[in-house]
């Protein structure tokens, strides 16, 4: 047989031994690793690519065999991907792949193949499968961070194209390289390099290396919510700095916030947004910290000078809690939980749906407890004149839909005792 010294021949010659070799060496070190499972697929992947790699010598006699090995080295590339990545998923691809294989193959021995037409649907019964295997490796890294998984995924991706490019090549007169038999040699050039230069062989599986990193995420989470706990104590410091600042209103930011909680399930809040809305409420009134007490517990009405220096307090909270990175999210619903629905509230003038809704929630709850509360200048008013006044505002200062909701729901029931213990779902 004459083989012509061609690019898309001298390259496979080159592949087609290296694949082996590669592949015979993992299989003499099956005794000394632990997941021979994962190391017997290698093996066949191995075996597949050599036998891919080659397909440029066999399609001149023989054309279907270029794509009998193109759906094998895909079905072997989909198990290896699987046992390095999660294993569970083989239900979905179980189901794509027998599709794949038994379509491909049908076609196949039909004579199908004779047709330029096969290269498209090759394309579209195969392609998808390895870009939605390709997404899973990628998922996987950023899900890890690791190294192997990222470099596998780029050459799956370099494989995919060349597979890509030698399927359309002989349609599209695009030039003779064996593109997809480079990719494949780098694919299992970088494979090799994280088996035998990172060790692996001589130790565990890549299973078991798996489970070493849901370990290390495990004991990671731990600590997150460690420093979660934390930041969070230290919002219930806060909160309690500010009641004895103004202990008329004792209980009012505890009181506040579970008007929020509340309003914010019905707006179905997710959990890690729910949180954050009950910290700016908890919060929502740090800036007092920087309003004289004179002002704060002055027993009569205040004048104007003095409640221009209360407006002060909600860029004050927001300057206080700017400086530390856990309490940004919060910062735009303390600045603006003073802001009136038709734009006459302060600091800044905000109306309608430019207030974050976070603020337009906490705005409710805290008109109605402050109407609730006892005052140094007055005593509380009962419920029913409260839900009254909240009634006339809607629309004005408050948001119509959250205080519908807030009286129709009944949340201005809730009762929150100042001795209660501080919880919270994170």
């Amino acid at each position: 047989m004459n083989i012509p010294l061609r690019t898309d021949t001298i390259i496979p010659l080159i592949v087609a031994p290296y694949c082996l070799s590669l592949g015979i060496t993992v299989l003499f070190r099956l005794k000394n690793i632990k997941d021979k499972t994962e190391s017997i697929v290698f093996f066949l992947l191995c075996v597949a690519a050599a036998a891919w790699s080659i397909g440029p010598f066999i399609n001149n006699y023989y054309r279907p065999y270029g794509w009998l090995t193109a759906v094998f080295i895909t079905n072997i590339a989909i198990l290896y991907t699987l046992l390095i990545t999660d294993w569970n998923l083989v239900k979905i691809f179980l189901p794509l792949t027998f599709i794949s294989t038994f379509s491909i193959t049908f076609f196949l021995i039909r004579g199908d193949w004779k047709d330029p037409s096969f290269n498209n649907i090759f394309a579209l019964l195969i392609f998808p499968l390895l870009i939605f295997m390709n997404s899973i490796v990628y998922s996987f890294y950023f899900k890890h961070r690791t190294k192997f998984h990222l470099s596998i995924a780029i050459m799956a991706t370099f494989m995919i194209l060349g597979g890509f490019y030698d399927t359309f090549k002989s349609i599209k007169n695009w030039p003779e390289i064996p593109a997809a038999t480079v990719a494949c040699f780098g694919f299992v050039i970088v494979i090799g390099y994280h088996l035998f230069a990172r060790g692996y062989l001589q130790t565990q599986g890549w299973r078991d290396y798996a489970k070493e990193l849901e370990q290390k995420e495990k004991l990671l989470k731990e600590k997150f919510q460690i420093l979660h706990k934390a930041n969070i104590d230290s919002v219930i410091v806060l909160s309690q700095t500010i009641e004895a600042k103004d202990p008329y209103t004792r209980g009012h930011c505890l009181r506040v916030r579970e008007f929020a909680k509340a309003l914010g399930q019905e707006f179905g809040f997710d959990k890690e947004r729910l949180l954050l809305l009950e910290l700016g409420a908890l919060l929502h009134d740090i800036g007092k910290i920087g309003i004289p007490g004179a002002i704060l517990n002055k027993n009569g009405k205040l004048t104007k000078e003095e409640f221009d220096e209360i407006k002060k307090h909600p860029d004050i909270g927001a300057n206080i809690l700017k400086q530390v990175e856990f309490f940004k999210p919060i910062i735009p619903m303390i600045r603006h939980h003073h802001e009136f629905y038709n734009g006459k509230g302060y600091p800044a003038g905000l109306d309608d749906n430019k207030i974050p809704l976070e603020a337009r929630i906490m705005a409710v709850g805290d008109a109605f407890d402050a109407m609730t509360s006892d005052r140094p200048y007055r005593k509380a008013f009962s419920i029913s004149k409260a839900l009254s006044i909240v009634k006339e505002v809607s629309g004005s200062q408050l948001d119509p839909e959250i205080v519908k909701i807030f009286i129709s729901k009944k949340i201005y029931r809730l009762k929150t005792r100042v001795t209660q213990k501080l919880s919270f779902d994170f």
